[in-house]
């Protein structure tokens, strides 16, 4: 029985702005030697980016989060802050009419 995926395959390169073939190794590669050394990160995108400027190369962020992932590059998303104490309704006993009237604004 075969797995059956969705989308086109993955390939295993990715072209410069000169149209030259860079294997998904090299990439792989050059991310790992910008985040060395790095305590903070950067980010996939930011990834993307630096070497879409350094290397001439053409590189969607798709690609760069997929590829930081494998390397585990990929660092927590920051938590959510709630600046104001959430309030939830109070489950009241209602037996008749006019006994609760609630606005929603």
């Amino acid at each position: 029985m075969s797995v059956v995926t969705s989308g086109r395959p993955i390939p295993a390169y990715s072209l410069t702005t000169g149209g030259l073939r860079i294997s998904d190794l090299q990439i792989e590669e050059w991310l790992s030697e910008l985040v060395e050394g790095e305590e903070n990160g950067y980010g996939y995108r930011n990834l993307a980016y630096a070497l879409s400027v350094q290397h001439a190369l053409i590189l969607n962020h798709k690609k760069a989060y997929r590829l930081c992932k494998k390397l585990g590059l990929l660092q927590k998303k920051p938590g959510r802050n709630v600046k104001f104490p959430r309030r939830l309704a109070r489950n009241r006993v209602v037996t008749g009419p006019n006994q609760l009237w609630q606005i929603d604004i």
